[in-house]
């Protein structure tokens, strides 16, 4: 079911599914709250899922002048868990998504109690070292900020580790949503850009952390996940073979699997 909050006078649209415990779903960069869908009826029956748009994302407003600096979507992500009346969190994110829940770990740890990071995009590998970033640096062009069909065509073949398989219609729409928002992705990015790899900040962090990584990821490098394992000691690795930057889309009840003994292990 689709609803929003209203948070300091701002709509957070956001999903909820299933019965119990609370998990919290952050969407990486040019995604949305659907990036879980496919993965979400494994887990309904356990979890309460809560899948939020981020600002400028899915039908969140779209502010130029908005702060989208790490610390800024750390704080929204953590306004609406409180909105929610949530005390102590379980967390999730995928790509840029992930590197919120790790900041937010880092940042408020007595307030989360584990978080489940799927490709994060938050160490060194990918923003400081990674060839997108370099070449974003250098010429200001990046491979999710899309002008053209075509643009997108090559974006889709990044992040999966096969061909995807969608319906033309679908990558027609998915592809003008994409062009029509490209000045607040641009926007979006500048900032994020500037966030400094965890790795370089923390290290030891406690909160328990479920660490995915797809092993045909051209997007994160996978070694990023063994320099996440470092900063989140008490942790958790799954490195899928044969998926891309998007594992929950890809394998999505192989994802729900390893989260579900994840958290069976914690709880034990």
């Amino acid at each position: 079911m689709q609803t929003q909050l209203h948070i300091n006078g701002l709509a957070v649209p956001y999903l909820v599914a299933g019965n119990g415990e609370p998990l919290i779903l952050v969407h990486g960069f040019t995604a949305n709250k659907d990036t879980f869908d496919a993965m979400a009826p494994y887990l309904t029956s356990r979890y309460t899922l809560y899948a939020v748009d981020l600002p400028g994302h899915g039908d969140a407003e779209r502010d130029m002048n908005a702060d989208f600096s790490m610390a800024a979507l750390v704080e929204y992500v953590r306004q609406f868990v409180q909105a929610l009346g949530i005390n102590r969190v379980h967390l999730a994110g995928s790509s840029m998504g992930g590197g919120v829940v790790s900041f937010y770990a880092a940042s408020y740890p007595n307030e989360v109690a584990s978080v489940w990071l799927l490709d994060a995009a938050v160490t060194r590998e990918f923003l400081t070292d990674s060839e997108h970033i370099k070449r974003y640096d250098a010429t200001g062009t990046f491979p999710y900020l899309i002008q053209n069909h075509a643009e997108h065509a090559r974006k889709l073949d990044l992040v999966f580790g096969k061909p995807a398989k969608m319906p033309h219609c679908l990558k027609f729409a998915f592809a003008e949503a994409a062009i029509r928002d490209f000045a607040i992705q641009s926007a979006i990015l500048q900032q994020v850009r500037k966030t400094i790899p965890i790795d370089q900040v923390y290290s030891n962090l406690r909160t328990p952390a479920l660490i995915v990584t797809g092993d045909h990821d051209l997007v994160v490098p996978p070694s990023s996940a063994h320099t996440l394992a470092k900063v989140f000691p008490q942790s958790t690795l799954q490195v899928i073979e044969g998926a891309g930057h998007i594992p929950m889309v890809e394998r999505p009840r192989r994802c729900a699997h390893d989260y579900l003994q994840f958290r069976t292990k914690i709880a034990a």
